[in-house]
């Protein structure tokens, strides 16, 4: 993994989510599957960004258009650490692909917090975390949209307990037989906390408005990836 700060940019051909095309045939995980393995392998991720989100178009009459984001502006964490810019994608003009620009942010004094996907590669993120007091009362586990995420988990994960820590989480899970299962469950919660805070930062620091039914389907995503490089399949 690139350990200097690293943004790549350019057309990538394949759409990563499932809302990114509209029009043709329906998205699936299939094939954003490599797309998804490589960002992670690399550590990259998007920047923020504003102006359209579909950057290409096909151009056709009415009823063959299609409309997906095949352009990104990704970056790893030194890049986003290091150097304040967002992504800007104008809207169509003479190319069927959206001009991308990458912007300076002007300094703001106004400090807000922003959770960073790759602070999770440090080691010593889970103790870090871990040593935080949870309880009932936590805005996390109050949420209601948390609640109605994991009833749509529930739904294809074939699993129902809930718990108020992370210490419960760790032991009720270390206490689930068979293996293969306990792995499984381990999956959809780690998929879970990444997922959710991941989209509750979207609609805070991006403004991208998002679904309970969106983020259960990235939740499901993410864990059939990484057992899928176990050797297992999700039932």
């Amino acid at each position: 993994m690139m350990t200097a700060p690293w943004c790549v940019l350019g057309d990538f051909n394949i759409v990563l989510k499932m809302d990114e095309r509209i029009g043709g045939n329906p998205v699936n995980r299939e094939e954003s599957r490599e797309f998804m393995d490589c960002l992670n392998l690399c550590g990259l991720e998007d920047l923020p960004f504003e102006g359209s989100k579909y950057t290409w178009c096909n151009n056709q009459g009415i009823g063959k258009r299609i409309y997906s984001k095949l352009d990104r502006i990704l970056g790893n964490i030194e890049w986003i650490i290091n150097f304040n810019f967002k992504a800007h994608f104008r809207e169509g003009g003479i190319s069927d692909h959206s001009a991308m620009i990458l912007k300076q942010v002007k300094h703001d004094t106004r400090h807000s917090f922003k959770f960073c996907v790759m602070w999770t590669l440090d080691p010593h993120f889970p103790q870090i975390v871990k040593e935080e007091e949870e309880d009932s009362h936590h805005l996390f586990c109050r949420c209601s949209f948390t609640k109605e995420t994991y009833q749509l988990i529930s739904t294809w994960a074939q699993f129902d307990f809930q718990a108020k820590s992370i210490e419960e989480v760790t032991q009720r899970i270390t206490n689930i037989s068979p293996a293969k299962r306990r792995l499984k469950i381990a999956a959809i919660f780690a998929a879970c906390v990444y997922n959710i805070w991941k989209a509750r930062n979207e609609v805070l620091h991006k403004n991208l408005p998002t679904t309970p039914g969106a983020v259960s389907q990235r939740i499901h995503t993410h864990m059939t990836i990484f057992l899928n490089s176990k050797g297992i399949i999700m039932e």
